[in-house]
């Protein structure tokens, strides 16, 4: 019974072949629906628009030419353009005749849609500013302390002229960064846009972040500003301490002359209870928490 097992399942492999050898020699028909793929679009031109996006081809024949054709391949429905421009159309039916998928052995029956409409314009080249698209996650306690730079800072665009010509920044992919806690140097994509090309296609985005912390600056000299020759705007005190909130490496190279609180004559001159509020700018990236004293007593005397 043993030595049976070999010669049957022999047979039954070639049976299984040669009905397949008769049947796909039969002829077939088949339906494929593929993309369109715009080609040989003149020199100095670009595609603007065209319609449709995708068609449905009927072939016949044989079906090992039928399996050859489709099997394992993405198929796209290629249209060479050749010397025509501005708004035209094509027939469908003869391009379909240059494609490369079509063989002496494969009968086009029909395309649909018949016909492909197309804009083809003036080609542009145009620089525009890149605009970051970046979401950002940082780790507890970090947060981004500078200003997110991008190298370069703007890229050419190129394309039909009456979509490049409405164009005023380009944007990078939506990028997300988790869990940042150290600063950041990568490439980043510039999103595209269609019939529009960048150049070039990736740029580096840099930002840095770090611990934020708060540091105490103590015995910062209040300035008084705009005052008279002739006046003379005495402080109560003059100094006060300064609560500023940042990221470590940051405040760490500040000092109390980086500071520079003020006061003006002015706001002594409108003031109606005796105190004036010392004005504090603080240092890009970093935030003002407080104050100490936050008003300040004042004396004007006159030469």
């Amino acid at each position: 019974m043993k030595e049976n097992i070999i010669p049957i399942t022999l047979i039954s492999i070639f049976s299984v072949l040669l009905w397949g050898s008769v049947s796909l020699s039969d002829e077939y028909f088949t339906t494929i629906t593929m993309p369109v793929r715009i080609a040989d679009v003149p020199s100095g031109m670009s595609l603007a628009d065209y319609s449709p996006r995708m068609v449905t081809v009927n072939v016949k024949g044989e079906g090992w030419q039928i399996a050859g054709m489709t099997y394992g391949r993405d198929l796209d429905f290629v249209v060479p353009i050749g010397n025509k421009s501005g708004i035209a159309e094509l027939d469908l039916e003869k391009a379909a005749e240059k494609n490369y998928w079509m063989t002496s052995s494969i009968q086009l029956v029909d395309v649909k849609p018949e016909k492909l409409q197309y804009t083809i314009e003036e080609l542009v080249i145009k620089k525009v500013p890149i605009v970051p698209e970046l979401d950002l996650q940082f780790k507890s306690g970090y947060d981004v302390v500078s200003k997110i730079s991008v190298k370069p800072d703007s890229v050419e665009i190129s394309g039909p002229a009456s979509i490049v010509n409405e164009i005023d920044t380009i944007k990078t992919t939506r990028t997300r960064f988790a869990e940042l806690f150290k600063s950041v140097s990568t490439g980043v994509s510039v999103q595209g846009r269609e019939a529009i090309k960048p150049n070039p296609e990736q740029v580096l985005v840099e930002f840095d972040v770090q611990k934020i912390v708060d540091k105490v600056f103590e015995g910062v000299t209040v300035e008084t500003r705009n005052v008279p020759s002739f006046r003379n705007l005495n402080l109560y005190p003059d100094k006060i301490n300064i609560v500023l909130r940042g990221g470590i490496n940051t405040l760490g190279t500040l000092t109390s002359d980086d500071l520079k609180p003020f006061v003006t004559f002015k706001q002594a001159m409108r003031d109606t209870s005796g105190v004036i509020t010392p004005v504090v700018s603080p240092p890009d990236f970093t935030k003002l928490i407080d104050t100490k004293p936050n008003k300040l007593e004042y004396i004007i005397k006159k030469y």
